[in-house]
């Protein structure tokens, strides 16, 4: 039986153009965040976004913040649209004065649905250490030990097999506590590259599929 050329040619030309059309992606510049502040302390940060397919021009993106740094952090726009020029968002990074020490972290989150219920997200990660602040409060209940020095005036043995056995004061002294500084590492912004809706992958299969039926096709064609 020999398939017709023509209708397999178009059936092909109509999954690819399909297949084209779904993968989509947007970049990224400042796409992260990573610095050492002290309270009281304001930065300023500018992300910017960019179409790397047509399919993402006009796409509308809503700007919203989330993580236990969140309260520190503002963005100067609510949402934004992508087109094929960069559109910077500038998000404000304020320290209060009464903040404890500790590495936090805040995510920059834009959303945009990607037809029915799946959504297109992309994530821009704060990673903030905090460090000159108050030290942070202990957990009720938790027990907190320090090695304990023994200091006597009087010289002791440690003989193999045998129990040394103290006679007289023995004071017990605790080790001053140890303040460390934490830096945050240095690290290069990389272009954030935004999820893939599942139905592309869908696509790609009915692409796969209309390459098989015209290797058929042809080869039908030749043997004919």
């Amino acid at each position: 039986m020999r398939i017709p050329l023509l209708p397999s040619i178009f059936f092909f030309f109509l999954i690819s153009c399909f297949l084209i059309s779904g993968v989509s992606a947007v970049t990224v510049t400042g796409a992260t965040f990573t610095d050492a502040m002290t309270p009281g302390q304001t930065i300023s940060h500018t992300m910017n976004l960019k179409a790397d397919t047509p399919a993402e021009i006009g796409k509308v993106f809503a700007v919203t913040i989330a993580g236990n740094g969140a309260q520190w952090v503002t963005v100067d726009k609510a949402s934004i649209t992508i087109s094929n020029d960069s559109a910077p968002v500038t998000a404000t990074i304020h320290i209060p004065e009464d903040v404890s020490n500790g590495a936090y972290q805040a995510n920059v989150l834009y959303t945009a649905p990607a037809g029915g219920m799946v959504q297109y997200q992309i994530h821009v990660p704060f990673h903030i250490v905090i460090t000159g602040g108050t030290e942070p409060t202990p957990t009720p209940g938790a027990i907190s030990q320090a090695p304990a020095e023994v200091t006597t005036t009087e010289e002791v043995t440690n003989v193999p097999q045998k129990q040394v056995q103290t006679v007289g004061t023995v004071s017990i002294k605790t080790p001053a506590p140890v303040t460390t500084t934490e830096t945050a590492p240095t690290q290069e912004p990389t272009p954030a590259r935004a999820d893939v809706p599942i139905w592309t992958f869908v696509i790609i299969g009915l692409g796969v599929i209309g390459v098989i039926v015209l290797a058929v096709v042809l080869y039908s064609e030749r043997r004919g």
